[in-house]
């Protein structure tokens, strides 16, 4: 799998340092989301899980090696 820098064309210095691209972690899992309750989960939903905060926050694992 390439790294998601590589989709933009960045240069991915983790590459060039030897690591390796796994995956990308979600930073607000919907089984998490689906534990709050009325109001709470709609907030959630528009201001910390929505478009925007997937295009703002990201989370991704390498592997060295």
């Amino acid at each position: 799998m390439t790294s998601p820098r590589r989709r933009f064309g960045i240069p991915d210095i983790f590459d060039a340092c030897g690591f390796k691209y796994i995956r990308e972690h979600s930073m607000t899992p919907p089984n998490l989301v689906n534990e709050l309750q009325g109001f709470e989960q709609f907030v959630f939903r528009k201001f910390y899980a929505g478009n925007l905060t997937r295009k703002l926050y990201r989370l991704y694992e390498y592997q060295k090696g």
